[in-house]
């Protein structure tokens, strides 16, 4: 039997690091993708909130949120207060497509936002779903909210886990203030004491209490007592790679950095800024240091920073929409308003608990989309305010070209068709031909992010489960011309 690689991330590191130690003659090299080991995360999740928060600022730096206004910290610290008052409330749509005023509390928001990377909408999008919600519109934000909680997952430091399965995976290798072989008891108190040490500042804007009362300690204090196994590092003789993110809560970077040292040939690639395991969460520089390693080429040294461009969040006015070049005033606003419907379709419809069982998906203001595996049927979706789209999608080859109708009371009305190079249709009752360049220049600052939830291919998308990936991918065709412009036209890699 020859030599296998090995690529291992997360909760895999350490039977990865067991094998090599005790297999040296049959590994011949190692990849550890955002290592999961003993000593990593702190017990009470505030590495995870810290690291969602250098995160946003870091988006935010140098005057990158300015068109918006957004100011992370300052935004988050309003919306907590009103939390905690019992005032963050807003419209939410349901299957039925009617909008109704819910409120969620301080815990729903300091879930969702230590765990951005889990949400369907992407961390660049956070700053400007903030101050949307500080300054008077709040659904955007309210929807995040309602995808991000769920009865049966809770985000233990970040993680969509189970609760039992994070027992299973995380109890050993959390960074527990307890000894090993302690009793409950003494656990207890050992908790306690902890909890009492941590500077008060670490658990802004949301409280001690809050925070220490999901903390992910509280799951293990029953865990089994012997003594954690604590992977032989330095028994291992093969090349290893560990690639770590700077802000990875799950796999805190110092962890990762003294995993790296202990190995006696092993080697660390920081991406800085990066978070959950890099390789797995698709990270370029990443994905090609992993593979040149792999292939026995160099290692790599540097990465440049994860950055990504924060997204504007959805306007709350056709006003607030730029018209499209060449089609000024409502009828180019009309034009653009709709393709963020179209555009929207996709994370609200891979959002839903089971989106391809023909149950309605709920839009962002007001209707909703009827899905099958042959079309996507808009229901009366209202995306901007006053603008409403009713029409399909088809998926498949060789379908018909999708087809909208407008009406709204701000809307210039009348139907709009997405061909392969153009856009066009009747407005107003005027006809109108847009090229693709033009509406990406429109498009650009919804498409052009690190999230890129447009591209029907699937490839920024966390892995829908079930096939779903494979249903979507019919419609590239449709809309990988009106992409490819809106990401040059941001300057952005298509």
């Amino acid at each position: 039997m020859g030599q296998i690689d090995i690529l291992a991330e997360g909760y895999d590191a350490p039977a990865a690091i067991a094998y090599a130690a005790a297999h040296p003659d049959r590994v011949g090299r190692l990849v550890l993708d955002g290592p999961q080991v003993p000593g990593g995360p702190d017990p009470f999740g505030v590495q995870a909130l810290a690291a969602s928060r250098r995160g946003l600022r870091r988006l935010c730096s140098h005057r990158a949120c300015r068109r918006t206004g957004a100011a992370p910290d300052r935004d988050l610290a309003v919306l907590a207060a009103r939390a905690r008052a019992g005032r963050l409330a807003g419209p939410l749509v349901g299957t039925d497509g009617v909008a109704r005023r819910v409120r969620f509390g301080a815990a729903d928001l300091f879930g969702f936002i230590s765990q951005p990377a889990g949400d369907s909408l992407g961390g660049v999008t956070i700053p400007g779903l903030l101050r949307s919600a500080r300054t008077g519109d709040p659904a955007p934000l309210i929807r995040a909210l309602n995808r991000s909680r769920s009865p049966d997952w809770e985000p233990f430091l970040g993680l969509d886990l189970p609760r039992a399965a994070f027992a299973l995976l995380g109890c050993d290798t959390l960074k527990v203030p307890w000894a090993a072989g302690s009793g409950l008891a003494q656990r207890t108190l050992a908790l306690r004491r902890a909890l009492a040490a941590t500077p008060k500042a670490a658990f802004a804007p949301f409280g001690a209490t809050l925070v220490s009362s999901r903390a992910s300690a509280r799951l293990c204090l029953g865990w089994p007592a012997g003594p954690v196994a604590v992977p032989d590092a330095a028994g291992v003789r093969s090349p290893a790679l560990v690639i770590a993110g700077t802000d990875d809560a799950h796999a805190p970077f110092g962890a990762s950095s003294r995993l790296a040292a202990r190995l006696p040939a092993g080697s660390l690639l920081p991406i800085v800024g990066g978070r959950r395991a890099p390789v797995g969460s698709g990270d370029a520089c990443a994905l090609a240091a992993a593979a040149a390693f792999l292939r026995r080429g160099g290692t790599r040294r540097h990465c440049p920073s994860v950055g990504g461009t924060p997204a504007p969040p959805p306007p709350r006015s056709l006003a607030a929409v730029r018209p499209v070049a060449g089609l000024p005033g409502r009828r180019g606003r009309t034009v653009v308003a709709t393709l963020l419907a179209v555009i929207d379709a996709l994370p609200s419809i891979v959002s839903a608990p089971d989106p391809f069982s023909g149950a309605p998906v709920a839009a962002l203001r007001s209707g909703r989309y009827l899905v099958s595996q042959r079309r996507w049927r808009f229901d009366r979706v209202e995306y901007v305010p006053g603008v409403v789209v009713d029409g399909a999608v088809f998926t498949g080859e060789d379908t018909p070209d999708p087809r909208f109708r407008v009406t709204g009371p701000a809307a210039a009305q009348g139907s709009i068709r997405i061909g392969d190079q153009a856009i066009s249709g009747v407005l107003s009752g005027r006809r109108f031909r847009l090229t693709q360049e033009a509406i990406g220049q429109a498009i650009a600052p919804w498409v052009a992010s690190e999230f890129a939830p447009v591209d029907p291919g699937g490839s920024k998308l966390a892995d829908p489960p079930g096939g779903q990936r494979r249903r979507l991918g019919g419609t590239r065709h449709q809309f990988a011309a009106l992409l490819a412009a809106a990401r040059q036209a941001a300057g952005a890699a298509p």
